[in-house]
């Protein structure tokens, strides 16, 4: 993992830190991490004050729980948005006596709340620590009376896992093993997916359309009409012969393939290759039918990590909502149904605290693609804020024009890339420009 580094905005702690809580709790999360003195002083104890309205009290909540703060070292402040006045008395009233070491970081709030927090803290401290995190470079800006702006590049980890942003934004895993660190096949498998990656994806692809989706197609039409009484076991009993047609499937022949064959190891079906890759075999077909792709790219981030100094990085990252909501119809009327909001990472890294998140897909097309890369940009926006970056790793031979499109289409330039059949051979050098970039 990337090595710590000192922090570079330790002389301008503070012992009394105000954070202006907004919808995105990742900058102020940043802020508390680097810039709250907390080195013991029984006279003047540090603490931080999370200034919120009632739609943000449990981001605050999960904030303070984040920066692990005891209860007497932190101070909630609820004001009224609409009420400009409301904001610089509340502010006012919270600003400690005793000492003049504050700091106030308004990235969070909105811009009624900086003004008003700003004007509040100026008033009754002067030369009070003023910052707020410049997403476009990465950078911890930093004012204070009599010198001039500073612009700090933020280093180290302040961020270090997933599991850090999901905590923020109440999200989890759904299931218990995590992100995955390491591709799931065991060696050679490197060497594997380097090959299925240098042979393109025509004619993988080819192959899995004409065995593995007729299989899949078939059972998943006969599913469509269980029975009224024995539905488990004979869902069960459909899968069993699923898996024993898929089983017998022949394995990619010829000329085409002869890159790939040398690791099949003498098998001639789905099932020997299972047992000569001592792997089950839902994972063997999950892996010739795209999986290689997340594979591949993991293992050109897994190369970078020292390069990049990526601090944590993983795939195939299942997440869900900690709580549940109400379902809403088309009608706009809310259900008594309650869902988890689920969604995947294919891949992802994190470099300090940026975020970014990874799609993979086979498939071709604008329109094909297009939703497949919209709800990841959601999500890895929601998860990492305006410093997030999302990419798709796809089967299009034109993913310069699909890109150029979809950066037009949702104001996102410098936000997402899309890299095609033609940048798989060349794609560590392309992830290792993103990562730096």
């Amino acid at each position: 993992m990337a090595e710590i580094i000192t922090n570079p905005v330790k002389k301008y702690q503070t012992r009394h830190l105000f954070l202006l809580v907004g919808t995105n709790p990742l900058p102020n999360y940043v802020a508390g991490k680097l810039l709250l003195d907390r080195t013991e002083d029984e006279e003047d104890p540090y603490h931080v004050y999370f200034v919120h309205t009632d739609k943000t009290i449990k981001i605050a909540e999960r904030l303070r729980k984040k920066l692990n703060l005891p209860v007497v070292n932190y101070q909630y402040i609820i004001v009224k948005e609409a009420k400009p006045e409301d904001i610089q008395t509340e502010v006012e009233k919270a600003l400690p006596e005793h000492t003049t070491s504050i700091g106030l970081n308004f990235t969070g709030g909105t811009k009624a709340m900086a003004v008003h927090a700003y004007q509040a803290v100026i008033k009754k401290v002067p030369d009070a620590v003023r910052t707020y995190l410049d997403a476009r470079t990465l950078s911890i800006v930093i004012e204070r009376f009599g010198e001039p702006q500073l612009s700090i590049p933020v280093h180290g980890k302040p961020i270090t896992t997933l599991e850090d942003l999901l905590d923020l934004h109440n999200y989890q895993f759904k299931i218990e093993k995590k992100q995955i660190k390491k591709p799931l096949l065991t060696p050679p498998h490197k060497k594997i997916t380097n090959a299925i990656a240098s042979m393109g994806l025509v004619h993988i692809k080819k192959w899995c359309e004409e065995n593995l989706d007729p299989v899949r197609n078939k059972y998943a039409e006969i599913r469509k009409h269980p029975p009224e009484i024995g539905k488990n076991k004979w869902e069960k009993e459909q899968k069993q012969l699923q898996n024993k047609e898929t089983a017998i499937l022949p394995l990619p022949v010829g000329n085409n393939y002869s890159t790939i064959l040398n690791y099949f190891c003498g098998a001639l079906t789905i099932k020997e290759l299972a047992i000569a890759w001592n792997e089950k075999q839902g994972e063997v077909v999950k892996y010739l039918n795209g999986g290689w792709l997340e594979e591949y790219v993991l293992s050109c981030i897994i190369d970078l990590e020292k390069d990049c100094k990526l601090d944590s990085y993983g795939m195939n990252a299942l997440i869900q909502s900690v709580e549940t909501i109400k379902y809403t119809e088309r009608n706009g009327k809310e259900t008594d149904t309650k869902e988890r909001v689920t969604f995947e990472f294919d891949d992802f890294a994190i470099k300090g605290y940026q975020f970014f998140g990874i799609s993979c897909g086979t498939g071709a097309g604008k329109g094909h693609l297009k939703l497949k890369l919209f709800e990841a940009f959601v999500r890895a926006t929601q998860m990492g804020g305006d410093e997030a970056k999302f990419a798709l790793v796809c089967g299009d031979p034109n993913p310069q024009k699909i890109q150029a499109d979809l950066e037009e289409e949702w104001n996102a330039k410098g936000k997402i890339m899309v890299w095609g059949i033609e940048d798989l051979p060349d794609l560590s050098n392309l992830l290792r420009q993103w990562f730096n970039g």
